[in-house]
């Protein structure tokens, strides 16, 4: 069951979908983990009853998901621009990025995680196909899209 010491880091776990998988597949050997970052704060996307009901889902699905997983979960509940700079830095292997669709909130978790990436880990962005529905907030591929044109070639 799955590689010993793998550290994953999850920003934007909703209902905990990604998150039961991350457990279940990538960080469920001896010694590794899931730490997931989420407000779960009333947006224009969804109301606070919405939000409320997100986040008993996540800790449900949790709470089923690490009973077959020797993976521990870390559960942040708070803005990831405030969180990540918490982080120690060459942490994690697999860093997945789903919080806001907005570019500038997008591009802002992808710099921050870029420092607590262990060196020759990955980066996972969600959201890069999105559409457009409000053109003054942009789109995640316009904010990876720049993110790879500065740090494409960078050591990590």
């Amino acid at each position: 069951m799955g590689q010993p010491g793998v550290h994953v880091l999850e920003v934007g776990s909703f209902e905990g979908r990604s998150a039961v998988w991350f457990l279940g597949q990538l960080a469920c050997g001896e010694g590794s983990s899931l730490t997931c970052i989420d407000p779960w704060i009333p947006t224009v996307e969804f109301t606070s009853d919405e939000v409320t009901m997100a986040e008993r889902h996540f800790d449900s699905n949790l709470t089923r998901a690490q009973a077959t997983s020797r993976g521990t979960l870390h559960k942040l509940k708070g803005r990831s621009f405030n969180i990540l700079p918490t982080l120690k830095p060459e942490t994690y292997d697999v860093i997945y990025i789903d919080g806001s669709h907005r570019a500038f909130d997008v591009l802002c978790d992808m710099v921050l995680a870029w420092r607590i990436l262990k060196p020759g880990g990955m980066l996972i962005c969600d959201d890069y196909d999105l559409e457009d529905h409000c053109s003054s907030v942009g789109v995640p591929h316009l904010a990876i899209d720049g993110f790879l044109a500065c740090c494409g070639e960078c050591d990590r």
